[in-house]
């Protein structure tokens, strides 16, 4: 789900590299979130809040060890 998810985020925003931007990250960030399939908590909290839809919470796009932190 994680995956599917952070395709719609990216394709919403039209590149990883857009993302990154919108972030103030560098692609090779997104890229390595992409790779390992979970937002980092702090990054999954503020695409939550940029997105304002309840199907891309944070909570649904962080590892699941990763919920709490």
């Amino acid at each position: 789900m994680q995956n599917i998810l952070m395709m719609k985020i990216i394709k919403h925003y039209g590149s990883q590299r857009k993302l990154a931007k919108a972030l103030g990250v560098t692609e090779g960030s997104v890229s390595h979130w992409v790779k390992a399939g979970y937002f980092p908590p702090a990054q999954a909290i503020r695409i939550e809040r940029a997105m304002g839809n309840s199907a891309f919470r944070a909570v649904y796009l962080v590892a699941p060890d990763k919920e709490g932190a």
